[in-house]
């Protein structure tokens, strides 16, 4: 694993969103932004993004935008694993949130998406939410 960039601000986080990607160029941007926009507090949650070697320029735009984040870990896999499942358990691994989100390189959240989630599971007293 290479760390491309790293920043962590505070070491209470709420939720861990953790996104594993490759060759995501034509919605990485969008699915970044509509985490940018949560109405939770930037800092009681991280992003973790885990690069699965990406051939095209999905590494160049993660890279521009993750610093727009208060707490962040942008990592790239020394090879290609060829499944999600690598760089998600890697996500897990690097993560610090009490919850962790998995999120997709071509998804995008409603802006109050976290927020809304993390309520039900305090207010539920629950392990999961959906």
């Amino acid at each position: 694993m290479k760390i491309i960039k790293n920043d962590t601000k505070n070491n209470k986080i709420k939720v861990s969103v953790l996104i594993s990607t490759y060759n995501k160029e034509k919605f990485i941007k969008k699915t970044l932004d509509s985490i940018l926009n949560q109405t939770m507090d930037k800092s009681d949650f991280e992003i973790i993004v885990v690069d699965d070697c990406s051939t095209d320029s999905t590494p160049d735009i993660v890279s521009k935008q993750i610093e727009s984040f208060v707490n962040y870990q942008f990592v790239q896999l020394d090879e290609n694993s060829g499944t999600p499942a690598e760089p998600r358990n890697l996500s897990i691994d690097l993560s610090k949130g009490k919850y962790i989100m998995f999120v997709d390189g071509d998804d995008w959240l409603p802006s109050d998406a976290l927020e809304k989630l993390y309520t039900l599971l305090k207010s539920n007293k629950t392990d999961y939410a959906t």
